[in-house]
Protein backbone atom coordinates (compact mmCIF):
# COMPACT_ATOMS: atom_id res chain seq x y z
CA UNK A 1 0.00 0.00 0.00
CA UNK A 2 1.47 3.43 -0.89
CA UNK A 3 0.26 6.74 0.62
CA UNK A 4 0.91 9.67 -1.35
CA UNK A 5 2.18 13.17 -0.08
CA UNK A 6 0.76 12.15 3.34
CA UNK A 7 2.23 14.00 6.39
CA UNK A 8 0.52 12.31 9.12
CA UNK A 9 0.96 8.43 10.30
CA UNK A 10 -0.15 5.88 7.73
CA UNK A 11 -4.04 5.09 8.01
CA UNK A 12 -5.32 1.88 8.20
CA UNK A 13 -7.17 -0.15 5.72
CA UNK A 14 -9.52 -3.03 6.98
CA UNK A 15 -11.78 -5.01 5.33
CA UNK A 16 -15.48 -6.73 6.93
CA UNK A 17 -17.27 -8.27 4.37
CA UNK A 18 -18.35 -6.20 1.52
CA UNK A 19 -17.12 -3.21 3.18
CA UNK A 20 -13.26 -1.36 2.79
CA UNK A 21 -12.59 0.43 6.42
CA UNK A 22 -10.28 3.40 5.99
CA UNK A 23 -8.91 4.73 9.26
CA UNK A 24 -7.37 7.99 8.78
CA UNK A 25 -5.48 8.97 12.14
CA UNK A 26 -6.02 12.91 13.13
CA UNK A 27 -8.26 13.54 9.75
CA UNK A 28 -11.48 14.06 8.26
CA UNK A 29 -10.12 14.01 4.93
CA UNK A 30 -11.79 11.97 2.17
CA UNK A 31 -9.63 9.13 0.46
CA UNK A 32 -10.47 7.90 -2.94
CA UNK A 33 -8.54 5.33 -5.00
CA UNK A 34 -7.12 5.61 -8.42
CA UNK A 35 -4.27 3.52 -10.20
CA UNK A 36 -0.69 3.99 -10.13
CA UNK A 37 1.31 4.94 -13.69
CA UNK A 38 -1.10 4.52 -16.51
CA UNK A 39 -4.81 3.19 -16.85
CA UNK A 40 -3.66 0.32 -18.45
CA UNK A 41 -2.37 -0.65 -14.59
CA UNK A 42 -4.31 -2.47 -12.16
CA UNK A 43 -2.54 -1.55 -8.96
CA UNK A 44 -4.12 1.05 -7.24
CA UNK A 45 -2.63 4.01 -4.51
CA UNK A 46 -4.23 5.84 -2.21
CA UNK A 47 -3.87 9.32 -3.35
CA UNK A 48 -4.88 12.08 -0.17
CA UNK A 49 -6.66 14.38 -2.70
CA UNK A 50 -9.75 15.77 -0.70
CA UNK A 51 -12.93 14.36 -3.02
CA UNK A 52 -14.58 17.84 -1.71
CA UNK A 53 -11.94 19.49 -4.10
CA UNK A 54 -11.45 16.51 -6.70
CA UNK A 55 -13.26 17.88 -10.15
CA UNK A 56 -15.24 15.69 -12.33
CA UNK A 57 -12.50 15.14 -15.52
CA UNK A 58 -12.26 12.53 -18.47
CA UNK A 59 -11.17 9.99 -15.23
CA UNK A 60 -13.36 10.80 -12.70
CA UNK A 61 -17.33 10.69 -12.45
CA UNK A 62 -19.32 11.05 -9.32
CA UNK A 63 -22.90 10.50 -8.91
CA UNK A 64 -25.33 10.56 -6.15
CA UNK A 65 -27.08 7.14 -6.07
CA UNK A 66 -26.52 4.63 -8.80
CA UNK A 67 -27.77 5.55 -11.95
CA UNK A 68 -30.34 3.84 -14.00
CA UNK A 69 -28.76 0.75 -16.12
CA UNK A 70 -28.78 3.18 -19.41
CA UNK A 71 -26.65 6.00 -18.05
CA UNK A 72 -24.58 3.39 -16.08
CA UNK A 73 -24.07 1.69 -19.34
CA UNK A 74 -23.20 4.97 -21.30
CA UNK A 75 -20.17 6.02 -18.55
CA UNK A 76 -18.57 2.62 -18.22
CA UNK A 77 -18.96 1.96 -22.25
CA UNK A 78 -17.12 5.68 -22.51
CA UNK A 79 -14.35 5.03 -19.93
CA UNK A 80 -13.60 1.75 -21.53
CA UNK A 81 -13.30 3.84 -25.04
CA UNK A 82 -11.12 6.21 -23.69
CA UNK A 83 -8.43 6.56 -21.51
CA UNK A 84 -10.44 4.51 -18.40
CA UNK A 85 -11.67 6.03 -15.47
CA UNK A 86 -13.69 5.38 -12.13
CA UNK A 87 -17.08 6.07 -11.16
CA UNK A 88 -17.79 6.96 -7.85
CA UNK A 89 -21.12 5.94 -6.51
CA UNK A 90 -22.56 8.10 -3.28
CA UNK A 91 -20.47 11.59 -3.98
CA UNK A 92 -23.02 14.52 -5.12
CA UNK A 93 -21.53 15.73 -8.64
CA UNK A 94 -22.09 19.66 -8.02
CA UNK A 95 -20.94 20.28 -4.65
CA UNK A 96 -18.36 17.23 -4.61
CA UNK A 97 -20.53 15.77 -1.09
CA UNK A 98 -19.58 12.78 0.26
CA UNK A 99 -23.75 11.30 1.21
CA UNK A 100 -22.91 7.80 0.56
CA UNK A 101 -24.96 4.87 0.32
CA UNK A 102 -27.57 2.48 2.00
CA UNK A 103 -25.23 -0.40 3.28
CA UNK A 104 -27.87 -2.65 2.57
CA UNK A 105 -27.90 -2.09 -0.68
CA UNK A 106 -24.38 -2.91 -1.54
CA UNK A 107 -24.99 -6.14 -3.09
CA UNK A 108 -27.82 -5.01 -5.01
CA UNK A 109 -25.82 -2.09 -6.73
CA UNK A 110 -22.72 -4.53 -7.34
CA UNK A 111 -25.02 -7.04 -9.07
CA UNK A 112 -26.68 -4.34 -10.88
CA UNK A 113 -22.89 -2.70 -12.22
CA UNK A 114 -22.07 -6.58 -13.51
CA UNK A 115 -25.28 -7.15 -15.04
CA UNK A 116 -25.00 -3.84 -16.85
CA UNK A 117 -21.19 -4.04 -17.79
CA UNK A 118 -21.10 -7.82 -18.81
CA UNK A 119 -25.29 -7.67 -20.82
CA UNK A 120 -25.48 -4.59 -21.97
CA UNK A 121 -22.35 -3.62 -23.16
CA UNK A 122 -20.44 -5.59 -26.41
CA UNK A 123 -17.76 -6.47 -25.95
CA UNK A 124 -18.50 -6.61 -22.23
CA UNK A 125 -16.17 -5.01 -20.13
CA UNK A 126 -15.00 -6.07 -16.78
CA UNK A 127 -14.72 -3.16 -13.96
CA UNK A 128 -13.01 -3.53 -10.37
CA UNK A 129 -15.72 -2.98 -7.95
CA UNK A 130 -14.64 -1.55 -4.70
CA UNK A 131 -16.90 -0.74 -1.66
CA UNK A 132 -14.89 2.15 0.85
CA UNK A 133 -16.53 3.59 4.06
CA UNK A 134 -15.55 7.20 4.07
CA UNK A 135 -16.37 8.72 7.70
CA UNK A 136 -19.34 6.17 8.26
CA UNK A 137 -20.50 6.90 4.68
CA UNK A 138 -20.17 4.18 2.25
CA UNK A 139 -18.80 4.94 -1.49
CA UNK A 140 -19.14 2.24 -4.54
CA UNK A 141 -15.85 2.89 -6.29
CA UNK A 142 -16.28 1.58 -10.12
CA UNK A 143 -12.93 1.41 -12.07
CA UNK A 144 -12.80 0.87 -15.85
CA UNK A 145 -9.69 0.41 -17.87
CA UNK A 146 -9.04 1.42 -21.11
CA UNK A 147 -10.33 -1.07 -23.43
CA UNK A 148 -8.34 -3.17 -26.18
CA UNK A 149 -11.12 -4.10 -27.92
CA UNK A 150 -12.48 -0.46 -29.50
CA UNK A 151 -15.17 0.39 -30.05
CA UNK A 152 -17.05 -0.71 -27.08
CA UNK A 153 -20.92 -0.07 -27.99
CA UNK A 154 -24.00 -0.09 -25.72
CA UNK A 155 -26.76 -2.29 -26.80
CA UNK A 156 -30.41 -0.08 -27.51
CA UNK A 157 -32.25 -2.45 -29.00
CA UNK A 158 -32.25 -5.41 -31.29
CA UNK A 159 -29.75 -5.16 -33.51
CA UNK A 160 -28.68 -1.22 -32.76
CA UNK A 161 -25.84 0.37 -30.34
CA UNK A 162 -24.51 3.31 -30.20
CA UNK A 163 -20.66 4.25 -28.96
CA UNK A 164 -19.96 6.75 -26.27
CA UNK A 165 -17.02 8.20 -25.19
CA UNK A 166 -15.56 10.38 -22.53
CA UNK A 167 -15.02 14.47 -23.54
CA UNK A 168 -14.18 16.47 -20.56
CA UNK A 169 -16.04 15.38 -17.62
CA UNK A 170 -19.11 14.78 -19.60
CA UNK A 171 -20.26 11.40 -21.65
CA UNK A 172 -20.94 12.24 -25.76
CA UNK A 173 -22.11 9.82 -28.36
CA UNK A 174 -18.93 9.28 -30.86
CA UNK A 175 -19.00 10.50 -34.32
CA UNK A 176 -18.11 8.39 -36.89
CA UNK A 177 -14.71 9.57 -37.64
CA UNK A 178 -13.98 8.68 -33.61
CA UNK A 179 -15.76 5.66 -34.02
CA UNK A 180 -13.34 4.63 -37.16
CA UNK A 181 -10.03 5.80 -35.72
CA UNK A 182 -11.40 3.78 -32.33
CA UNK A 183 -11.45 0.24 -34.75
CA UNK A 184 -7.77 0.91 -36.70
CA UNK A 185 -6.57 1.39 -32.87
CA UNK A 186 -8.04 -1.67 -31.48
CA UNK A 187 -6.28 -3.36 -34.93
CA UNK A 188 -2.78 -1.59 -34.12
CA UNK A 189 -3.69 0.41 -37.64
CA UNK A 190 -2.56 3.91 -37.96
CA UNK A 191 -5.14 6.50 -40.07
CA UNK A 192 -1.49 7.72 -41.43
CA UNK A 193 -0.62 4.61 -42.81
CA UNK A 194 -4.01 3.80 -45.19
CA UNK A 195 -4.09 4.45 -48.76
CA UNK A 196 -5.23 7.75 -49.93
CA UNK A 197 -7.48 7.13 -53.02
CA UNK A 198 -8.16 10.48 -54.12
CA UNK A 199 -4.88 11.04 -55.09
CA UNK A 200 -2.22 8.99 -57.42
CA UNK A 201 0.97 7.43 -56.71
CA UNK A 202 2.58 9.64 -59.78
CA UNK A 203 1.56 13.08 -58.14
CA UNK A 204 3.76 13.52 -55.10
CA UNK A 205 6.27 15.63 -55.47
CA UNK A 206 9.84 14.12 -55.96
CA UNK A 207 11.45 17.13 -55.06
CA UNK A 208 9.70 17.05 -51.63
CA UNK A 209 10.70 13.68 -51.19
CA UNK A 210 14.04 14.24 -51.96
CA UNK A 211 14.02 17.04 -49.51
CA UNK A 212 12.83 15.05 -46.62
CA UNK A 213 15.70 12.06 -48.23
CA UNK A 214 18.27 14.72 -47.20
CA UNK A 215 17.25 15.92 -44.29
CA UNK A 216 16.94 12.88 -42.37
CA UNK A 217 20.57 12.92 -43.90
CA UNK A 218 21.60 16.10 -42.36
CA UNK A 219 19.66 15.66 -39.06
CA UNK A 220 20.45 11.69 -38.33
CA UNK A 221 22.91 10.23 -41.07
CA UNK A 222 20.37 8.31 -42.27
CA UNK A 223 22.19 7.05 -45.53
CA UNK A 224 20.80 8.22 -49.19
CA UNK A 225 18.09 5.30 -51.15
CA UNK A 226 19.89 4.43 -54.09
CA UNK A 227 16.37 5.18 -56.27
CA UNK A 228 12.82 6.20 -55.03
CA UNK A 229 11.20 3.15 -56.00
CA UNK A 230 8.53 1.72 -55.20
CA UNK A 231 9.10 -1.11 -52.91
CA UNK A 232 11.22 1.79 -50.70
CA UNK A 233 7.70 3.77 -50.69
CA UNK A 234 5.59 0.75 -49.27
CA UNK A 235 8.69 -0.06 -47.12
CA UNK A 236 8.52 3.66 -46.49
CA UNK A 237 4.96 3.37 -45.64
CA UNK A 238 4.35 6.09 -48.29
CA UNK A 239 2.66 3.80 -50.67
CA UNK A 240 -0.22 0.67 -49.91
CA UNK A 241 -1.12 -1.84 -52.34
CA UNK A 242 -4.92 -2.11 -52.71
CA UNK A 243 -6.60 -4.14 -55.49
CA UNK A 244 -2.73 -4.62 -57.80
CA UNK A 245 -2.66 -0.71 -57.43
CA UNK A 246 -0.17 1.22 -55.58
CA UNK A 247 -1.81 4.89 -54.16
CA UNK A 248 -0.37 6.75 -51.53
CA UNK A 249 -0.36 6.75 -48.01
CA UNK A 250 -2.58 8.98 -46.31
CA UNK A 251 0.58 10.39 -44.42
CA UNK A 252 2.60 10.69 -47.84
CA UNK A 253 -0.31 12.96 -49.19
CA UNK A 254 -0.17 15.29 -46.02
CA UNK A 255 3.86 15.07 -46.59
CA UNK A 256 4.37 15.41 -49.84
CA UNK A 257 1.30 16.43 -52.55
CA UNK A 258 1.30 20.46 -53.05
CA UNK A 259 -2.25 20.85 -53.06
CA UNK A 260 -2.99 18.84 -49.76
CA UNK A 261 -5.72 20.99 -49.04
CA UNK A 262 -7.79 19.83 -51.74
CA UNK A 263 -8.11 16.16 -50.41
CA UNK A 264 -7.53 17.16 -46.32
CA UNK A 265 -9.20 20.79 -46.10
CA UNK A 266 -8.22 21.19 -42.45
CA UNK A 267 -4.41 19.97 -42.76
CA UNK A 268 -3.50 23.94 -42.32
CA UNK A 269 -2.49 26.16 -39.46
CA UNK A 270 -5.05 29.14 -38.99
CA UNK A 271 -2.42 32.29 -37.69
CA UNK A 272 -4.01 34.89 -35.93
CA UNK A 273 -2.32 38.06 -33.90
CA UNK A 274 -4.51 40.11 -31.71
CA UNK A 275 -5.12 42.77 -30.40
CA UNK A 276 -5.20 42.88 -26.63
CA UNK A 277 -5.55 39.82 -24.48
CA UNK A 278 -9.26 38.92 -25.84
CA UNK A 279 -9.98 37.55 -29.52
CA UNK A 280 -11.25 40.31 -31.11
CA UNK A 281 -9.35 42.73 -33.20
CA UNK A 282 -7.35 41.18 -35.29
CA UNK A 283 -4.04 42.65 -36.05
CA UNK A 284 -2.90 39.97 -38.69
CA UNK A 285 -4.81 36.75 -40.09
CA UNK A 286 -3.45 34.50 -41.94
CA UNK A 287 -4.08 30.55 -43.49
CA UNK A 288 -1.20 28.53 -43.91
CA UNK A 289 -1.94 25.59 -46.50
CA UNK A 290 0.85 23.40 -48.48
CA UNK A 291 2.52 19.57 -46.97
CA UNK A 292 2.35 19.41 -42.87
CA UNK A 293 6.18 19.95 -42.90
CA UNK A 294 6.57 23.27 -44.11
CA UNK A 295 3.97 24.65 -41.95
CA UNK A 296 6.15 24.77 -39.23
CA UNK A 297 8.51 27.36 -40.90
CA UNK A 298 5.80 29.71 -42.16
CA UNK A 299 4.36 29.48 -38.85
CA UNK A 300 7.71 30.42 -37.22
CA UNK A 301 8.02 32.92 -39.45
CA UNK A 302 4.88 34.87 -38.67
CA UNK A 303 5.51 34.59 -34.75
CA UNK A 304 9.02 36.02 -35.38
CA UNK A 305 6.91 38.51 -37.17
CA UNK A 306 4.46 39.47 -34.25
CA UNK A 307 6.85 39.17 -31.03
CA UNK A 308 9.06 41.65 -29.85
CA UNK A 309 12.89 40.69 -29.18
CA UNK A 310 14.12 41.91 -25.91
CA UNK A 311 17.88 43.34 -25.86
CA UNK A 312 20.62 41.70 -23.59
CA UNK A 313 23.94 42.73 -22.21
CA UNK A 314 26.65 40.62 -21.61
CA UNK A 315 29.73 42.84 -20.38
CA UNK A 316 30.27 44.95 -22.97
CA UNK A 317 28.39 43.27 -25.95
CA UNK A 318 24.76 44.09 -26.52
CA UNK A 319 22.58 40.97 -28.09
CA UNK A 320 19.02 40.75 -29.23
CA UNK A 321 16.93 37.73 -28.28
CA UNK A 322 13.47 36.62 -28.84
CA UNK A 323 10.66 37.59 -25.97
CA UNK A 324 9.79 34.41 -26.17
CA UNK A 325 12.06 30.68 -26.78
CA UNK A 326 11.48 30.03 -30.06
CA UNK A 327 12.32 25.99 -29.20
CA UNK A 328 9.23 25.83 -27.04
CA UNK A 329 6.91 27.50 -29.67
CA UNK A 330 8.78 24.70 -31.59
CA UNK A 331 7.97 21.65 -29.64
CA UNK A 332 4.25 22.96 -28.68
CA UNK A 333 3.61 23.20 -32.94
CA UNK A 334 5.26 19.95 -33.57
CA UNK A 335 3.29 18.14 -31.21
CA UNK A 336 -0.01 19.62 -32.69
CA UNK A 337 0.51 18.92 -36.28
CA UNK A 338 1.61 15.24 -35.25
CA UNK A 339 -1.22 14.29 -32.88
CA UNK A 340 -3.74 16.18 -34.23
CA UNK A 341 -6.55 14.11 -35.84
CA UNK A 342 -6.97 14.79 -39.46
CA UNK A 343 -9.65 12.53 -40.48
CA UNK A 344 -12.67 14.71 -41.46
CA UNK A 345 -14.79 16.32 -39.41
CA UNK A 346 -11.63 18.33 -38.12
CA UNK A 347 -10.18 21.54 -37.58
CA UNK A 348 -6.92 23.19 -38.79
CA UNK A 349 -4.38 23.94 -36.35
CA UNK A 350 -5.08 27.09 -34.74
CA UNK A 351 -2.46 29.50 -33.18
CA UNK A 352 -3.61 32.20 -31.52
CA UNK A 353 -1.14 35.11 -30.45
CA UNK A 354 -2.08 37.76 -28.01
CA UNK A 355 -0.38 40.55 -25.95
CA UNK A 356 0.76 38.37 -23.09
CA UNK A 357 0.32 34.39 -25.03
CA UNK A 358 1.04 32.05 -27.37
CA UNK A 359 -1.96 29.94 -27.71
CA UNK A 360 -2.15 26.40 -29.83
CA UNK A 361 -5.45 24.33 -30.41
CA UNK A 362 -5.19 21.13 -32.58
CA UNK A 363 -8.23 18.76 -32.75
CA UNK A 364 -8.93 15.32 -31.62
CA UNK A 365 -7.98 16.00 -28.07
CA UNK A 366 -5.44 13.72 -26.03
CA UNK A 367 -4.59 10.24 -27.82
CA UNK A 368 -6.73 7.83 -25.57
CA UNK A 369 -4.40 6.12 -22.38
CA UNK A 370 -2.82 9.83 -22.26
CA UNK A 371 -3.93 12.14 -19.71
CA UNK A 372 -2.73 15.75 -18.84
CA UNK A 373 -0.76 14.61 -15.86
CA UNK A 374 1.48 12.41 -18.37
CA UNK A 375 2.38 15.29 -20.39
CA UNK A 376 6.21 16.22 -19.40
CA UNK A 377 6.65 12.92 -17.75
CA UNK A 378 8.16 11.18 -21.00
CA UNK A 379 5.37 8.98 -21.70
CA UNK A 380 4.10 8.75 -25.31
CA UNK A 381 1.98 7.30 -27.67
CA UNK A 382 1.23 8.52 -31.25
CA UNK A 383 -1.70 9.29 -33.22
CA UNK A 384 -0.10 9.47 -36.48
CA UNK A 385 2.87 6.99 -36.61
CA UNK A 386 3.96 7.85 -39.79
CA UNK A 387 4.13 11.67 -39.62
CA UNK A 388 5.83 11.20 -35.64
CA UNK A 389 8.53 9.23 -37.87
CA UNK A 390 9.14 11.59 -40.50
CA UNK A 391 9.35 14.31 -38.38
CA UNK A 392 11.90 12.62 -36.13
CA UNK A 393 14.08 11.46 -38.86
CA UNK A 394 13.97 15.08 -40.35
CA UNK A 395 14.82 17.06 -36.68
CA UNK A 396 11.39 18.50 -35.58
CA UNK A 397 11.03 15.89 -32.94
CA UNK A 398 14.18 15.24 -30.57
CA UNK A 399 13.44 12.35 -28.96
CA UNK A 400 10.12 10.30 -27.85
CA UNK A 401 7.87 12.36 -24.79
CA UNK A 402 10.86 14.93 -24.18
CA UNK A 403 9.24 17.64 -26.54
CA UNK A 404 6.70 19.34 -23.05
CA UNK A 405 9.67 19.02 -21.24
CA UNK A 406 12.09 20.58 -23.46
CA UNK A 407 9.94 23.16 -23.96
CA UNK A 408 8.95 23.89 -20.60
CA UNK A 409 12.88 24.21 -19.70
CA UNK A 410 13.55 26.62 -21.96
CA UNK A 411 10.64 28.49 -20.74
CA UNK A 412 12.42 28.56 -16.97
CA UNK A 413 15.54 29.31 -18.37
CA UNK A 414 13.96 32.30 -20.09
CA UNK A 415 12.42 33.34 -16.66
CA UNK A 416 8.73 32.71 -18.01
CA UNK A 417 5.39 31.03 -16.52
CA UNK A 418 5.64 27.52 -18.13
CA UNK A 419 2.67 26.67 -20.65
CA UNK A 420 -0.57 24.85 -19.30
CA UNK A 421 -2.41 22.35 -21.11
CA UNK A 422 -6.28 21.62 -21.61
CA UNK A 423 -9.11 19.74 -23.13
CA UNK A 424 -11.65 21.53 -24.43
CA UNK A 425 -13.93 19.43 -25.52
CA UNK A 426 -12.85 17.40 -28.86
CA UNK A 427 -9.68 19.87 -29.19
CA UNK A 428 -6.33 20.09 -27.22
CA UNK A 429 -4.96 23.67 -26.43
CA UNK A 430 -1.69 25.14 -25.22
CA UNK A 431 -1.77 28.18 -23.70
CA UNK A 432 1.98 29.64 -23.42
CA UNK A 433 3.03 33.17 -22.07
CA UNK A 434 5.74 34.99 -23.36
CA UNK A 435 5.54 37.70 -20.92
CA UNK A 436 3.99 38.64 -17.45
CA UNK A 437 1.37 40.16 -17.15
CA UNK A 438 0.95 44.17 -17.77
CA UNK A 439 -0.66 44.71 -14.85
CA UNK A 440 1.79 44.08 -12.12
CA UNK A 441 5.17 45.95 -10.64
CA UNK A 442 8.48 46.10 -11.54
CA UNK A 443 9.13 44.48 -7.54
CA UNK A 444 6.06 41.54 -8.66
CA UNK A 445 8.18 41.04 -12.33
CA UNK A 446 11.25 40.20 -10.04
CA UNK A 447 9.41 37.81 -7.94
CA UNK A 448 7.35 36.04 -10.29
CA UNK A 449 11.02 35.69 -12.83
CA UNK A 450 12.55 34.51 -9.40
CA UNK A 451 10.13 31.84 -8.96
CA UNK A 452 9.87 30.86 -12.25
CA UNK A 453 13.59 30.69 -12.64
CA UNK A 454 13.72 28.48 -8.95
CA UNK A 455 10.63 26.53 -8.90
CA UNK A 456 9.26 28.23 -5.62
CA UNK A 457 10.13 31.48 -3.65
CA UNK A 458 9.81 31.97 0.37
CA UNK A 459 8.55 35.29 2.01
CA UNK A 460 12.37 35.13 3.27
CA UNK A 461 14.12 35.56 -0.26
CA UNK A 462 11.68 38.06 -0.74
CA UNK A 463 12.31 40.00 2.18
CA UNK A 464 16.17 40.20 1.18
CA UNK A 465 15.84 40.40 -2.53
CA UNK A 466 14.28 44.36 -1.75
CA UNK A 467 15.95 44.83 2.06
CA UNK A 468 12.49 44.93 3.16
CA UNK A 469 10.53 43.27 6.46
CA UNK A 470 9.21 39.65 6.40
CA UNK A 471 5.57 41.44 6.77
CA UNK A 472 6.23 43.41 3.76
CA UNK A 473 7.50 40.69 2.03
CA UNK A 474 4.49 38.51 3.17
CA UNK A 475 2.45 41.50 2.07
CA UNK A 476 3.64 41.82 -2.04
CA UNK A 477 3.11 38.17 -1.98
CA UNK A 478 -0.16 38.29 -1.04
CA UNK A 479 -0.68 40.31 -3.78
CA UNK A 480 0.77 38.18 -6.55
CA UNK A 481 -1.79 36.02 -4.54
CA UNK A 482 -4.95 37.85 -5.11
CA UNK A 483 -4.04 38.33 -8.66
CA UNK A 484 -4.11 34.62 -9.11
CA UNK A 485 -0.49 34.65 -10.18
CA UNK A 486 0.88 33.07 -6.87
CA UNK A 487 -0.17 29.82 -4.40
CA UNK A 488 0.75 28.96 -0.82
CA UNK A 489 2.18 25.34 -0.21
CA UNK A 490 3.34 23.99 3.12
CA UNK A 491 2.15 24.92 6.32
CA UNK A 492 1.87 28.05 7.84
CA UNK A 493 5.68 27.48 9.67
CA UNK A 494 7.33 25.92 6.38
CA UNK A 495 5.33 27.96 3.12
CA UNK A 496 6.64 28.68 0.13
CA UNK A 497 4.91 30.25 -2.78
CA UNK A 498 5.05 28.74 -6.64
CA UNK A 499 3.54 29.92 -9.42
CA UNK A 500 -0.36 29.54 -9.79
Amino acid sequence: MFCNELRRPDPVLQRKGQVWTLEIPNSTELFYWEPIGTTRSTRYAMNSENLLHAEESPVLEFKRQCPPPAVLANVLCAFANTSGGDLLIGVEDRTRTCVGIDERRIIEIEEKIANVAASAIEPPVYPLVRVIRFNDRIVIAVHVEMGFQKPYTVLIGKGKSKVYVRIGSSTREADPASVELMRLESRGISWDSLPCMEVQKRDLSRQLITDYIHQRKTARGMPLPSAITDSWLVKSRFAVERNGKLYPSNAAVLLFFPDVASVFPSSGIEFARFKGTSPRDFIDKQSLEGPISALYDQAVALLRKHLPVSAVRNTRRRREEPAYPFISFKEFLVNALCHRVYMYPCSPVRVAVFDDVVEITNSGGLHPGIELSDLGTGISLLRNQVIARVFNEIGLIEGWGTGIQVAQDALRAQNLPTATFREKGAFFQVSSPWRWPLDITEREQKILEKTASEGRITSETVATLFNITDRGARKTIAGLIRKGLLRKTGTTKSASYVLQ
